[in-house]
């Protein structure tokens, strides 16, 4: 666009941005709705979807899954006295709780009628199906003034496909969505697996992301990966554990329990742990490291079964213990050859979660090589390898065109006992590695000793020494919660937190709000998100006028700037408005913003308060 232009659009937006505040406030509140795309363990696959036929035939919550849950622990049981006879009932469950959902060797469900429910409506529309959430429900009572119910959708997805059929289909949700709701944009707000569909859609559908996304946020995303399925699908099971723990909060003390692992009986041990009350000692010591609720996924609903059967009986623990080691020392593999290969190795959305670094161990584990997979699935399943590998060259696209893109990951709870990735720093479903794009993380028991530097020259260190963000993708814009649970965002506070990320239209930075630095704490008691260490950044090191912080002034500055001149971005942080207040009175006003505006467009090339 020529000078002369630029000058002119200026000149217009800022007569607007002062003739037309009130209007301009009102619209900064609603230019976009909510779009929530969730993780796999919130997602319920049926047969004959939204028919009168409809049936569930998986779900991580559902009564459904109790009976064969419970009939894998009984396996536990009997493995104290016979292994095949355990094997045999593990593999039997195993069998009733997938075979309705198994793929073909191309990567298609075996049952053509099998799927999800799609609610192309807000969620006020939905308070009694599964799309209304405890998540749901804590945004939405977070939103007043930003967001309602009306406002907000879920896009449900069948996660046993490749993430660029989902990421076609979110696509069309989210033109539905547009065109029900009258509005030019969504928020994308994504856990889990669904953050792989988002970055899947992002890569494939980027012209479409650029005209119709404002923000997108990331929580506990598996993206670049989850550990516990990247080793599950390399059969690393957890046959040998870290003894040590240093029993810091929402670690479960186990350092004698895993002792069984390498020579005592695991089922004393954890008789010892609980002592004289276990019945009433087994749920807290379970929910200390898997979170509040058995929802976060099916590994946590078998665990949170083992501690509903845990009753005052000491033996019930050496039998479980017991046939626990049998099956994780000598069975597994058995168990692999039965059952588990043939349910997960045709799944093309789970090799999506698996790591880089995992991939090539697990083509070799679950079909003996690439000559041995069907060439349709092979190419489902290297889609999603060319989008990870893109991700950094796609999320940098995003924010060259204005669109936020904002992770958080939880730490500091132990992850689920059940694979080699026992001692990875996590929020007990995913490690901070992945969640957080590249963080360098220190193992559970340790301390990182060495300190580095981003791009920008700031250090990124928590406090505990146990996370070094310097190294994440985005270490500007990357959060960190120590003792948050995985996907648990079901509170006010944690919810307050998700919607000042999300409903923006701009770039989120650790530096913008003295509530939200870049480590946070969560009190599960308290149900309180507080600031657990604060960042240290000069103002020098930015511009003035730079309210997102990315490193230039333009338009999406004065914006923020207008917004938090009406109270709609919260109390400015010391540093944002030593940045933001323009013309030096001390205040963030909409005069800033217009000031702002036209340094974006050179109309003035210094601001009033470098001139003292």
């Amino acid at each position: 666009m020529p000078r002369f232009m630029k000058k002119c659009v200026a000149l217009l937006l800022c007569v607007a941005m002062m003739t037309f505040l009130p209007t301009m406030v009102a619209n900064a509140t609603s230019e976009a709705v909510l779009i929530y795309v969730p993780d796999m363990t919130e997602i319920t696959l049926y047969e004959n979807a939204g028919t009168e036929e409809q049936a569930i035939l998986f779900d991580y919550d559902d009564a459904s899954t109790a009976l064969p849950i419970a009939n894998i622990f009984l396996g536990l049981f009997i493995a104290n006295d016979s292994k095949s006879s355990g094997i045999a009932r593990v593999n039997d469950s195993l069998k009733t709780i997938f075979q309705p959902i198994l793929c073909t060797p191309s990567g298609d469900p075996v049952n053509e009628n099998s799927g999800t429910r799609s609610f192309v409506s807000p969620v006020s529309t939905q308070r009694d199906t599964e799309n209304y959430t405890m998540n749901i429900d804590a945004l939405v009572r977070a939103m007043p003034g930003r967001l309602s119910a009306d406002e907000a959708y879920v896009f449900n997805y069948d996660w046993r496909l490749d993430p660029h059929a989902n990421a076609d289909v979110l696509k069309t949700f989210i033109d539905l969505v547009l065109e029900y709701s009258g509005r030019s944009r969504v928020a994308l707000l994504s856990g889990g697996s669904g953050g792989n569909v988002v970055n899947s859609y992002l890569y494939h559908f980027f012209d479409h992301a650029v005209h119709h996304v404002l923000n997108c946020v990331f929580l506990d995303s598996a993206i670049v990966g989850n550990p516990i399925i990247g080793d599950l699908m390399s059969g690393e099971l957890a046959r040998t554990l870290g003894t040590e723990r240093d029993g810091t909060d929402g670690y479960f003390d186990i350092g004698d329990v895993f002792d069984t692992l390498t020579g005592e009986d695991m089922g004393a041990a954890i008789a010892r742990y609980l002592g004289d009350d276990p019945g009433g000692l087994a749920e807290a010591a379970f929910t200390a490291f898997l979170g509040n609720s058995s929802s976060t996924s099916l590994a946590a609903s078998l665990v949170m079964q083992l501690a509903a059967l845990i009753i005052d009986r000491n033996r019930l623990f050496m039998k479980l213990g017991s046939g626990y080691k049998n099956l994780m020392f000598d069975a597994g593999e058995t168990i692999y050859e039965d059952s588990l290969r043939e349910y997960m190795r045709n799944m093309p959305g789970l090799w999506a979660l698996v790591p880089q670094e995992n991939y090539e161990k697990a083509i070799k584990f679950m079909f003996g090589g690439f000559s041995n997979i069907d060439r349709t699935l092979l190419n489902r399943i290297g889609d999603y390898r060319t989008v990870m590998a893109d991700t950094a060259r796609t999320f940098a696209s995003l924010q060259a065109y204005g669109i936020g893109v904002n992770i958080v990951a939880g730490y500091n709870r132990q992850i689920v006992p059940l694979t080699a990735s026992i001692n990875m720093q996590s929020d007990g479903m995913q490690a901070v590695k992945y969640a957080s794009l590249g963080a360098t993380a220190a193992d559970a028991t340790r301390e990182l000793e060495t300190v580095t530097k981003c791009s920008r020259g700031h250090t990124h260190m928590e406090r505990g020494l146990k996370i070094d963000a310097a190294t994440c993708l985005l270490p500007e814009s990357t959060w960190f919660i120590k003792n948050h649970a995985f996907l648990r965002y079901d509170n006010d506070s944690t919810a307050q937190f998700v919607v000042w990320l999300t409903m923006t239209g701009a770039q989120r930075s650790i530096w913008q709000n003295d509530s939200y630095p870049q480590f946070l704490a969560y009190s599960a008691s308290e149900k309180e998100l507080t600031p657990y260490s604060a960042q240290n950044s000069d103002a020098a090191s930015y511009a003035y006028g730079d309210m997102d912080m990315d490193g230039s002034v333009d338009a999406t500055d004065a914006r923020l700037a207008l917004r938090s001149s009406v109270g709609l971005e919260g109390e400015p942080s010391s540093l944002t408005l030593s940045i933001g207040d323009v013309d030096g009175d001390g205040r963030i006003t909409a005069m800033d913003a217009r000031l702002i505006l036209r340094f974006s467009v050179n109309l003035i090339t210094y601001f009033p308060v470098q001139t003292g």
